[in-house]
């Protein structure tokens, strides 16, 4: 079967172009969401509403029509269903017909480049918007569930800018970071400074580890800065949801570091230790002696 998928541009039927006209044109079955189809419910075509990839294909394998055309807001490589839906359809004969995508459209009317643009979809997701703002000159938000206009602005006005940054949260602007303390001083403080910073992609709980895992997302990356005696239990929390997660551990006591380095050892790493050392000027008479300050060790490892 023939199967075009058509970006319909921003205003579906009104900035179709010429090439995803003839597409439809050729089409016997149309398929998408509703407001994709609602230009063509008078077209004496077949519709069928879904803008889910595996109805879409079961849809297309029970079809026997010569061609069809599955329709997709702005343009197919924008943030489209295009890319989930491609390799479900590899027994069609498919064609992807460009559309405008809202980008360009709005870019347009600004007279804006956005060649130095970052785009960030919030289709799904509730966080990443002013880490964004904070890292990049230009941002274009493709909104999408809860997250309208308006609440873009709100959170922009939550977290106002600094002059600093959130390391962790600057590191993966485009991920989450998971910051979990057992003091409520801890986790408000965290807070205040993820505001402060403009670090909207800093999700923070209060509580003991391993008990905090338990609901949370499998991390690509751990750092843990204090285990109150359970670092077998965080180490096997971590594991049980990401076997290849990578791990850093910071210990000040020659106890904290063998036992950091009998959890690697334990779970097959031979972990990579690097010691860090200061000392302060202190005035000794008339003399400026350096002292000491505690060792930090610093563990880290991951499984291949």
């Amino acid at each position: 079967m023939k199967v075009y998928i058509v970006g319909t541009g921003v205003n579906g039927g009104d900035s179709l172009t010429n090439e995803a006209e003839a597409a439809i044109a050729e089409a016997e079955l149309l398929i998408g969401a509703e407001r994709m189809l609602s230009p063509f419910k008078d077209s004496g075509k077949e519709l069928f509403c879904s803008y889910i990839p595996q109805d879409i294909a079961a849809k297309l394998r029970a079809c026997d029509c010569g061609c069809a055309a599955v329709l997709m807001s702005g343009d197919c490589g924008f943030f489209s269903g295009t890319k989930k839906l491609l390799p479900l359809l590899e027994e069609h004969d498919v064609q992807i017909v460009a559309g405008i995508s809202s980008a360009a459209y709005f870019c347009g009317k600004l007279g804006l480049s956005y060649e130095k643009m970052k785009f960030v979809t919030l289709h799904g997701h509730s966080s990443n918007i002013a880490i964004n703002v904070k890292l990049n000159q230009l941002c274009f938000f493709l909104l999408g569930g809860d997250i309208t206009a308006a609440e873009v602005c709100r959170r922009l006005c939550i977290y106002g800018t600094g002059s600093v940054s959130v390391e962790a949260a600057y590191r993966c602007p485009d991920g989450r970071v998971f910051a979990f303390d057992k003091k409520a001083e801890a986790a408000e403080l965290t807070a205040k400074n993820a505001r402060v910073f403009g670090c909207d992609n800093v999700i923070i709980s209060e509580g003991s580890c391993p008990e905090t895992l338990e609901n949370a997302q499998a991390p690509d990356k751990v750092f843990i800065g204090g285990s109150s005696g359970n670092m077998n239990g965080i180490f096997t929390a971590i594991y049980a949801k990401n076997p290849k997660a990578d791990i850093v551990v910071t210990a000040v006591s020659l106890e904290t570091l063998n036992e950091a380095v009998k959890c690697f050892e334990r779970y097959g790493t031979s972990p990579e230790i690097t010691q860090i050392a200061a000392a302060r000027t202190e005035k000794i008479g008339t003399h400026t002696m350096f002292k000491a300050q505690n060792p930090v060790f610093i563990i880290s490892g991951g499984l291949a």
